[in-house]
């Protein structure tokens, strides 16, 4: 019999708080006392918060503080009433707006801290960290480093949860829910082209784009992730930016799950083939024109247009 995992129907950023706030609170338990159960989930809480601050000596007691959505922020813990620990959790969304320079300001300011009791001097030693248990380019790493977080991603947090040796279920059940996320990451790697009728999961495909990130960015510009279009819908592709071909053009390429397509940048109204070699002009043959640029594809790909150029941001040139 399948077992019915809870985190099957509690999908949202919010269960994955509360399950991270629950965890933060068992590590401020004292350590004397309570049943076996109670002692498991207090080690395993608090392996969790000496991952999350791997540069702060914590004691076997650690005072700690939890408040969840405290404006906007989903967690903020204060720690051995010395520390402050901002936490922006993410499952499959990305990080937009700026937000995270946002929330660290907020709390940096005081006036956040303030709100939740916590005093002021804790802002001089802040840890903020981003949670993101879905799949992660490298792009969007950088992005949040970038804004003074950490990431700590779901391999991070499956290596915490996987020293837990105790039964309780909804932790038994969260970290199953990641192990699956997991699995279906890694499905790409058992694809074969003899399938009559492959069945392949957008996580597999965030694998396959993860692992050509992680094999052949050396000499490439390139980023993968959901893209969004009125015209085809939405797909998880994985796009390389634009290379010099000539003085006039650039050069880019796409994949779409099993489809590779390419594009070729002109500057309009401008030579844009002109010096080409034969096997570029073959490419240029098959293109047309539109807007800012031209766009080229095989036959077996998708000419792409400019509302779909504009819906993923792609320079112009």
């Amino acid at each position: 019999m399948t077992r019915p995992n809870l985190f099957s129907y509690a999908t949202k950023e919010l269960s994955q708080d509360a399950v991270i706030c629950w965890l933060l609170e068992w590590a401020g338990k004292p350590t004397g006392g309570g049943d076996v159960a109670s002692k498991e989930l207090r080690r395993c809480g608090l392996r969790l918060l000496r991952a999350l601050l791997p540069d702060v000596k914590l004691g076997s007691e650690v005072d700690v503080r939890v408040h969840h959505q405290v404006k906007r922020i989903d967690v903020l813990a204060h720690v051995n009433q010395q520390h402050v620990l901002l936490i922006e959790d993410k499952t499959n969304s990305n990080e937009h707006s700026n937000q995270l320079k946002r929330y660290y300001k907020e709390v940096r300011d005081g006036g956040l801290l303030k709100q939740a009791k916590i005093p002021a001097t804790a802002k001089e030693h802040l840890h903020a960290v981003c949670i993101k248990t879905g799949n992660l380019s490298r792009a969007e790493r950088i992005r949040i480093e970038d804004q003074d977080f950490a990431v700590f991603d779901r391999k991070a947090l499956l290596r915490v949860l996987n020293l837990y040796s105790g039964q309780n279920d909804i932790l038994v059940d969260f970290r199953r829910h990641l192990k699956r996320w997991e699995r279906e990451t890694n499905s790409f790697q058992k694809w074969s082209r003899n399938e009559k009728k492959p069945e392949r999961l957008e996580r597999g495909w965030e694998g396959l784009y993860a692992w050509i990130e992680d094999h052949y960015q050396d000499k490439s510009d390139e980023k993968w992730g959901y893209l969004r279009s009125t015209l085809i819908g939405g797909f998880h592709g994985l796009w390389v930016e634009p290379t010099v071909t000539s003085k006039n053009s650039r050069f880019a390429m796409w994949i779409e799950r099993d489809r590779i397509s390419f594009r070729l940048y002109g500057a309009k109204r401008q030579e844009s083939l002109k010096g080409m070699d034969r096997e570029k002009l073959v490419w240029a043959s098959r293109s047309r024109s539109g807007g800012d640029g031209w766009s080229s594809a095989p036959t077996t790909g998708l000419i792409w247009t400019d509302q779909w150029q504009t819906s993923i941001e792609q320079k112009r040139y």
